[in-house]
């Protein structure tokens, strides 16, 4: 029987009052994973971008075929160079499009994030270096990534030179660690006994020498009394 619905699902709700949103994701495999289904986004100019950060345990997984653990992650010197390289021609195009310092001689003021209104293009294209790797050369062309002036993430198109040009400078860049510190581990959570705040407790007084005298007095067995019964003596 033929649907008959056509398209994407809006987010409208069903007769019945529930939502059901339906989604196109991509999907990355090879040797190592079965299945990443990574960050992606389109961007303006039709091209989808995907999201890399240096401690994503699925590129770790891709790059390395081995589980993020310490040191094995992709914080390495490669990945650090690529995001100076794309802060550099962020940068480079918003002082291009304002145009301040050649018109006014005033001082470049220093880009921000909402720099990025001001540009026509969403993307910008950095020049990556040739690396080898298994018996192959990659890099030396042009590689788009989305426009951005932090260091926490690199979005790229997303396309196989791309993926295998990451997965070449993880892999060649371990032993050698970029400048991120690795993210400490969240802490547990307190217990609800340590939560609840502790009582005050007041010193301890030294007690003085009589009352030590009349605690150990009381302490000690008490003598017979006069009236309890004698104890059994031998007949004459």
């Amino acid at each position: 029987m033929a649907c008959a619905e056509s398209g994407d699902a809006s987010d409208n709700p069903d007769s019945d009052g529930e939502f059901v949103t339906i989604k196109t994701r991509w999907v990355v495999s090879n040797a190592h994973q079965k299945v990443w289904v990574p960050t992606t986004k389109e961007a303006s100019d039709g091209r989808v971008y995907i999201k890399l950060s240096k401690f994503d345990r699925s590129l770790v997984m891709f790059a390395l075929g081995k589980g993020m653990q310490g040191k094995r992650n992709a914080n390495v010197e490669a990945f650090d160079r690529l995001l100076d390289a794309r802060k550099a021609a962020s940068v480079q195009a918003v002082q291009a499009a304002t145009d301040d310092s050649e018109n006014t001689g005033t001082k470049k003021r220093k880009v921000r994030a909402e720099d990025q209104s001001l540009l026509a293009a969403s993307h910008v294209t950095i020049d990556v270096p040739e690396v080898r790797f298994q018996n192959q050369t990659m890099g030396g062309y042009g590689m788009r990534c989305l426009w951005g002036i932090d260091s926490s993430c690199l979005w790229v198109e997303l396309c196989k030179s791309n993926l295998k040009y990451m997965k070449a400078i993880v892999c060649l860049g371990q032993g050698q660690a970029g400048k991120t510190r690795l993210p400490k581990r969240m802490p547990k959570s307190p217990s609800r006994k340590s939560q609840s705040p502790k009582k005050s407790q007041s010193p301890k007084k030294s007690q003085s020498p009589k009352l030590r005298r009349l605690r150990a007095m009381s302490a000690s067995p008490r003598k017979r009394c006069d009236d309890s019964p004698a104890e059994s003596q031998p007949k004459k």
